[in-house]
């Protein structure tokens, strides 16, 4: 895509000191470091924004992380010590919020005149114990936040000392009531955007922006021998991603079959514990954190790549980047993945839970392995095109334009991006 030009063009503005020729977007996060998929997603994101003109500042949290290889993408950044103070003294078109833990930095953005938007990544906001997973039974939960979370034991969480603490319905409602006050809500699919309109978010303010694969996807080469045996997770080791699950099923088919695990989280010595008592210590390997490079040649040489979360996913992305290496998936039918995920089309879908659903995914796709991957190779092309850095990009400029010409404050026009070559979801 060719650089973008814009035009400002002013009816009143809240923000005198900006620069009207050019879009200048504040970033407030927690951290400023790959902590997670978040911070993933605002790095690669500021990184291709940046090539195209847009100026990009972030603020983020005094205790949060940071660290140079993430913050050099942006034009500046600050940890937040004055909001309010740094808001007027950046004058920006408009703030991009992701993953923040005061509910006070959230009315400040609000209260500062800049129209304010946020990305929903998690299920924080609409969970007592975050996950969307029940306590008792481990089931997938699907209500709305209410005395239901009580009885599921939902009220009972950890602090960062690890010691027990007691939710509220009260603190999480008044939290819900501030961010419904935002200009706009961002969300990767519309299982999120049911999600918050359950929550009472206004539906004419919520867009549907899906995530993409950061991959190169120029030099994947799509028909690499595959391991006829081998099966790949990648994700956090935490009860919420069913991998207790997985290495259940892996005990369960044919013994030649292995299992890669890449990643790491509280369960992981929890989980080599049960490998090793499934008697599957030896077909299991972890292998930890994986860096890109290692996971594009994973993606490239397993059989498939199995998902078998019990929390809804908001998208997961993973299962993207999957498809785009001509990778097949197995996954649960929980949250977003349905909407990317066609079952025998691209991959197989099975209930959360699920232990013999998920063996039987597994031996059909391991038993007809050329079938398989023909169906992967032809989704490939529609995975790539679809979810790719230049279409996010361009619903993300179109939602900021709809945005500011309905704050009346700025409107930016995009001419190269928006005209006739994308839409956003509402």
């Amino acid at each position: 895509m060719q650089k973008a030009n814009y035009a400002a063009t002013h009816s009143h503005s809240r923000m005198q000191n900006t620069n009207t020729h050019e879009l200048h977007v504040i970033w407030i996060n927690k951290h400023a470091d790959f902590v997670g998929g978040a911070e993933r997603y605002i790095h690669d994101t500021v990184k291709a924004l940046t090539e195209k003109g847009i100026k990009s500042t972030l603020l983020y949290q005094l205790d949060g992380a940071i660290h140079p290889r993430f913050t050099h993408v942006f034009d500046s950044a600050y940890p937040i010590t004055d909001l309010k103070s740094q808001l007027k003294n950046h004058p920006a078109n408009i703030i991009y919020l992701h993953q923040i833990d005061h509910v006070q930095d959230l009315e400040t953005c609000i209260q500062s005149g800049i129209p304010s938007v946020r990305f929903y990544h998690d299920h924080k906001l609409f969970c007592l114990r975050e996950h969307k997973y029940t306590t008792i039974g481990l089931n997938t939960c699907q209500r709305r936040t209410g005395p239901a979370c009580y009885t599921c034991l939902g009220f009972i969480g950890r602090n960062a000392q690890h010691k027990l603490t007691v939710n509220r319905l009260g603190n999480l409602g008044a939290q819900q009531n501030t961010n419904q006050k935002l200009a706009g809500f961002i969300v990767g699919s519309q299982y999120m955007s049911r999600v918050l309109k359950q929550h009472n978010f206004e539906v004419a303010k919520t867009h549907i922006i899906p995530l993409f694969t950061s991959f190169n996807t120029k030099f994947i080469k799509p028909s690499l021998p595959r391991n006829s045996h081998q099966l790949l997770y990648v994700g956090s080791l935490s009860r919420g991603k069913g991998v207790d699950v997985l290495l259940r099923a892996i005990a369960s088919v044919d013994e030649q079959t292995h299992l890669l695990i890449c990643g790491e989280g509280p369960q992981k010595e929890e989980l080599q514990q049960l490998s090793k008592k499934l008697g599957i210590r030896t077909r299991v390997e972890f292998k930890g954190h994986c860096d890109t490079e290692t996971l594009a040649k994973y993606y490239q040489q397993v059989s498939a790549l199995v998902i078998p979360s019990r929390t809804p996913e908001t998208f997961c992305l993973t299962g993207i980047e999957a498809l785009s290496h001509a990778c097949p998936v197995i996954a649960t039918s929980v949250g977003g993945i349905p909407e990317w995920l066609q079952d025998g089309i691209n991959g197989r879908l099975v209930n959360s839970n699920n232990i013999c659903a998920l063996s039987g995914a597994i031996r059909e796709l391991l038993s007809h392995p050329k079938t398989t991957q023909n169906h992967a190779l032809l989704a490939q092309q529609r995975i790539i095109e679809q979810y790719s850095i230049d279409t996010h990009l361009c619903q993300l400029i179109q939602m900021f334009n709809h945005v500011l010409k309905k704050s009346s404050s700025h409107s930016i026009t995009a001419t190269s991006m928006t005209e006739g070559d994308c839409h956003v979801n509402h």
